[in-house]
């Protein structure tokens, strides 16, 4: 940090100042802000007042801070309960089914058995048993010669694209996604016309839309060479640190396995309080199956129950996939302002920002991952209520408070995860707890909001036209290989190595573009993520230390001024111009 007396060269942007850090011993002195810097309530601009030596992920003795320890420990605790869940309760029930056709009468609603014959039993059994014949065979072929060599194609093409292909041409990729949305937009309007036979209300309502699509490309046009330069310098300094592509890849592993493992308890626990309740509550005669069924899962403890499990299951869905975007913060943060931690696949900056984010910010994840995870628990029980709701035809007052209130807990959970994804950026560059994180955040909107969230909107349209691009590619080559295995391993025209019987090789050619295309695009969305992480990490540096950032890396901050001058030419920022503070 700057010395008092000493120069400090940073951009001058009148359209949106960047903020400046000041020593709070100056402030003491004076009492004032330097002239040069002009009023706080005529500037949009956050001051930042720091200490000498302040390190603000410790606490005023020097020692590292655990943030938030209450969530971290209560999620250990919620770990320990679900692992004892598994344990005692979960169950797939595989050893328990019984697919002879003759017992499953017994579970089949008495009005639809009568409409069976023994013709139709048949041909279900005959459906099973090539059922089960298929899942012993063909999946383990498809993960085998589809899945797996997707992945790694979905990885390669994503590389390339953000290592090379974009940082090559960022502002064409930018002005590229952004007149592709509007194309899309327009296709969209028009297609919904022509179905609807061109009905008045639809094509005004298609109008509308896409009014406000052209207005959002017009407004974001001219932020267009900053979000290009922001995303092409995030592209190089995740290229340099690759390792933690790794990492989010390992956490996505790590949430595939839990979801497997959640479905396995929410099966055992559900089927407990079905044994439960039935022993409790006995059939009624005359009572169907489908009748006692629904009255079991109207009961308050199933509910309870299922909204419990399902937060388990979104909190640590969410703690995993911020833990990514904390690192990932934490990378970018040191790739900025200590170039020579973060160069390399796996260098100091990412097994150091990986491992503060599962010890000394992990509590402060947990705690934002809980309130986004309540709100999407709300929001799923909401909807149930409203789809029996229409199952049940009821209509009137409670149903539209129910349709009402899904919609707001909708909007509440877009409005917490969008703010959750800049608090995590926070927590990951200084390791504040999640309050004070969410504190910075009010000030970077109140400070930023227009610039910070059109550039964080045009980045999405790239990160997700590159994700269609990959799942394309991806799906190409699926089938690419699908026709050489099965040219040279099938023995029958009417039958795929890969696939089994089908109708003919268009059907096994769809299936595997159809895969390939979908792990594609899973696979591009884990890569992007951490681009988008990236891009918000830059954005945030250059926001609270532009000095700093010049120190470290004065090209960086020269590329990012400039851009901001073509963006802002009003501020009157020349290419290489500055003006100097005295702080």
């Amino acid at each position: 940090m700057f010395e008092k007396g000493e120069v400090a060269p940073i951009p001058m942007i009148a359209a949106e100042p960047i903020p400046v850090n000041i020593h709070e011993d100056d402030v003491r002195a004076t009492g004032n802000l330097p002239s040069t810097y002009g009023s706080i309530e005529t500037e949009a601009a956050p001051l930042i007042v720091v200490d000498e030596e302040t390190d603000l992920s410790k606490g005023t003795n020097g020692i590292v801070l655990f943030r938030d320890p209450a969530f971290a420990i209560l999620f250990i605790l919620h770990f320990v309960v679900v692992i004892w869940l598994a344990v005692s309760f979960g169950s797939f029930h595989i050893d328990e089914i019984n697919l002879n056709v003759t017992t499953w009468k017994d579970y089949v609603d008495d009005d639809a058995t009568d409409q069976l014959d023994d013709n139709n039993w048949s041909e279900i059994q005959k459906f099973v048993d090539d059922t089960i014949h298929w899942l012993d065979i063909y999946p383990s072929r498809i993960f085998s010669f589809v899945i797996i060599p997707s992945c790694l194609s979905a990885f390669g093409c994503s590389f390339v694209i953000t290592a090379l292909a974009i940082p090559s041409c960022p502002f064409a990729a930018v002005v590229f996604s952004l007149l592709g949305t509007l194309t899309m937009a327009l296709i969209v309007a028009f297609s919904l016309s022509v179905a609807t036979q061109f009905n008045i209300f639809l094509v005004l309502l298609s109008t509308f839309f896409v009014g406000l699509v052209v207005y959002y490309v017009w407004i974001a046009w001219r932020v267009i060479p900053f979000a290009a330069v922001n995303l092409s310098i995030a592209l190089q300094g995740i290229s340099e640190n690759c390792g933690v592509y790794l990492v989010a890849f390992l956490f996505s592993i790590i949430g595939f396995i839990w979801t497997v493992l959640w479905i396995y308890i929410l099966v055992g626990v559900m089927d407990t309080l079905d044994e439960s309740y039935e022993a409790a509550n006995p059939q009624q005669g005359g009572m169907s199956n489908a009748e006692y069924a629904e009255e079991k899962e109207s009961d308050p403890l199933h509910g309870l129950v299922f909204f419990s499990l399902l937060v388990s299951l979104y909190w640590t869905s969410k703690v995993l996939l911020n833990v990514v975007q904390v690192s990932v913060a934490g990378v970018m943060a040191t790739w900025c302002f200590i170039k020579t931690d973060a160069k390399g696949c796996c260098s100091p900056g990412v097994y150091s920002s990986l491992f503060r984010s599962v010890t000394f910010s992990f509590g402060s994840i947990c705690m934002g991952s809980l309130l986004e995870a309540i709100v999407t628990g709300v929001r799923i029980l909401l909807r149930s209520a409203r789809d029996q709701s229409s199952r049940n035809s009821c209509e009137g007052c409670g149903a539209i408070i129910v349709c009402l209130l899904e919609c707001l807990t909708k909007c509440l959970e877009d409005i917490l995860e969008y703010f959750n994804q800049w608090t995590m950026v926070y927590i990951g560059i200084y390791g504040h707890s999640y309050l004070e994180s969410g504190r910075k955040v009010m000030e970077l909107f109140k400070a930023r909001g227009f610039t910070t969230f059109i550039t964080n909107g045009l980045i999405s349209h790239v990160l997700r036209f590159t994700n269609v691009i990959v799942g394309i590619a991806t799906g190409m080559i699926a089938l690419l290989i699908q026709s050489q295995v099965d040219g040279n391993l099938s023995t029958s025209d009417t039958e795929s190595y890969l696939y089994g019987p089908i109708e003919s090789s268009s059907s096994s050619a769809a299936l595997s573009i159809g895969v390939g295309f979908c792990v594609g695009i899973a696979v591009s969305c884990v890569m992007m993520q951490v681009v988008k992480g990236a891009v918000n990490t830059l954005i945030v540096c250059f926001a609270d230390d532009p000095q700093k950032l010049e120190q470290s890396r004065p090209q960086v901050t020269t590329r990012m001024a400039e851009a901001w001058s073509d963006a802002f030419p009003q501020s009157g920022l020349e290419s290489n111009a500055s003006y100097s503070v005295d702080v």
